[in-house]
């Protein structure tokens, strides 16, 4: 099990084992689905592989509409709790005028 973990671990540039990474940041749903070379199973071979995309990479931009999306949630969060505000000051003074 730990060889297939390491076979099918997304692995770090350069000499492996890497000094910070080690064989890689696995990848739990490769090394459950992935047909190793030397391992198939008659089973296995009449099966057709199906290659999955990878994470997106640095130039992809999920981390720029993570952060949008959490920096308008923020901004509606605290215009909610402003126009509450103002409701309940407007019904103290009956929504007269303010003086």
């Amino acid at each position: 099990m730990i060889k297939r973990i390491e076979a099918t671990a997304d692995h770090p540039a350069g000499r492996l084992p890497s000094p910070g990474l080690g064989w890689g940041v696995v990848d739990p749903y490769t090394a459950i689905t992935a047909v190793l070379p030397g391992k198939r199973h008659a089973q296995a071979a009449a099966r057709t592989e199906i290659t999955l995309p990878r994470t997106p990479g640095p130039g992809s931009h999920t981390g720029e509409l993570a952060t949008g999306i959490a920096i308008g949630g923020a901004a509606a969060a605290i215009g909610i709790l402003l126009a509450g505000g103002l409701v309940a000051a407007g019904r103290r003074r009956d929504w007269r005028p303010g003086t």
